[in-house]
């Protein structure tokens, strides 16, 4: 007999962030994974893990024994002394989830494949179909407003702010990317919003 259908329920105003879970597969450390994911897809694993063996847990284990300081090594390939992000920085601990809300749904219907019970994918088995719309109230209603810096600087690099250099740039071409990456990581938050705005439009 399969067991009772869920439906996972959330608030609009609750916003799906990246989380760092830890899911276990018996009592010894060597059988504990990590792994980053939006907190939406939380109750996907839990049914697929099983609740007891998963876990949300404290994101700044990542960055144990991190260093901000460049190894002599590296010196070579980094001329710029470019800062070295913490691990749960460049995992987007924290970012807000945007974009395709039907795109997410079936990415999870394909990374979690079907529910071994029941003749339906793991995600519609806990969300119901996309059509209902739990599935997309689970992701919240967000804006720019609501992400991170580090989120908001990412988006601004990927709508093209930051000059392109190559092998044959100029040491001025070199220079000007050099003072537009330090200015768009010291940039005050209200600015970067701003920025973000007039580059990505209308957050949907």
């Amino acid at each position: 007999m399969a067991p009772p259908r869920k439906t996972a329920t959330a608030d609009d105003k609750v916003l799906s962030r990246r989380i760092l879970v830890v899911i276990s597969h018996g009592k010894d450390a060597m059988s504990k994974i990590s792994k980053v994911i939006w907190h939406h897809e939380f109750p996907v694993l839990e049914e697929v893990h099983g609740k007891d063996n998963i876990k949300i847990t404290d994101p700044s284990t990542m960055d144990e024994g991190y260093s901000a300081r460049i190894s002599p090594t590296l010196l070579p390939y980094n001329k710029n002394q470019d800062r070295i992000k913490p691990p749960s920085e460049v995992a987007g601990i924290g970012n807000v989830f945007y974009g395709s809300a039907e795109t997410e749904f079936e990415r999870l219907a394909v990374a979690y494949g079907m529910h071994p019970e029941v003749k339906v994918p793991v995600v519609e088995y806990v969300y119901g179909r996309f059509n209902e719309g739990k599935f997309e109230r689970a992701l919240g209603l967000s804006g720019f407003e609501d992400m991170p810096d580090a989120q908001l600087r990412g988006i601004v690099t990927d709508y093209g702010y930051l000059p392109q250099i190559g092998r044959d740039s100029t040491p001025e071409e070199r220079r000007a990317a050099g003072e537009a990456y330090a200015k768009l990581n010291t940039m005050p938050r209200d600015e970067l919003l701003k920025l973000t705005e007039e580059l990505a439009g209308e957050f949907a």
